[in-house]
């Protein structure tokens, strides 16, 4: 039991962890043949956006990072091709180009690591919610924004992840008593009777 307050007991315990879908960025980041050996094992599982990665990779102790190495402008990138055809789960945001299955297995693996979702992948400066301000301004991730590929793929992608998230909820809600009406950013709820 921690204890600031005698008045208020605070009851918590604090544990060492890794950080979750992030490898240690300082051994895996670039060029790794490691990161490159989990990206061939699991492509259509990064692609479909449902790989884990673990805590340990063979050939290594440690995968997952304990911090994140928010730089500016970093992607995650690892030597080899990946080739074959897409995942019919995989769902592209490549507004212009086509990419190559390696390129979104890259993208989709750095879209989904904390360092890089928060950084070079979305063109965004750490955070996506800015509530320093008022009101609170919102990163172009979440708004709308064409970000060029920063592993060097010749696509553009769109994101704009509050539309994405009200289409999942849409989506989701269907069959519930509380059904979206057409989705926009600020939806509106309409109360239905499900026979």
């Amino acid at each position: 039991m921690n204890t600031p307050d005698p008045a208020h007991p605070v009851f918590f315990d604090l544990a060492p962890a890794t950080i979750k879908q992030t490898p240690d960025p300082g051994s895996f980041r670039l060029s790794s043949a490691t990161t490159a050996a989990f990206w061939g094992a699991n492509a259509d599982k990064i692609l479909c956006e449902t790989h884990v990665v673990p805590e340990k990779f063979p050939g290594v102790s440690a995968f997952l990072g304990s911090h994140a190495d928010y730089g500016f402008g970093s992607a995650w990138d690892a030597p080899g091709v990946i080739s074959g055809p897409f995942p019919s789960c995989w769902k592209s945001n490549v507004s212009s180009g086509t990419p190559s299955k390696k390129g979104e297995v890259r993208h989709k693996f750095s879209l989904n690591a904390c360092d890089d979702c928060h950084s070079g992948e979305t063109a965004t400066q750490f955070t996506h919610v800015k509530p320093a301000f008022s009101p609170a301004t919102l990163s172009g991730f979440m708004t709308g924004i064409d970000v060029p590929d920063p592993g060097g793929e010749p696509v553009v992608r769109h994101f704009n992840d509050l539309a994405r998230r009200g289409q999942a909820l849409e989506d989701t809600a269907q069959g519930c008593r509380f059904l979206p009406t057409s989705f926009s950013q600020k939806s509106v709820f309409a109360l239905t009777s499900v026979e």
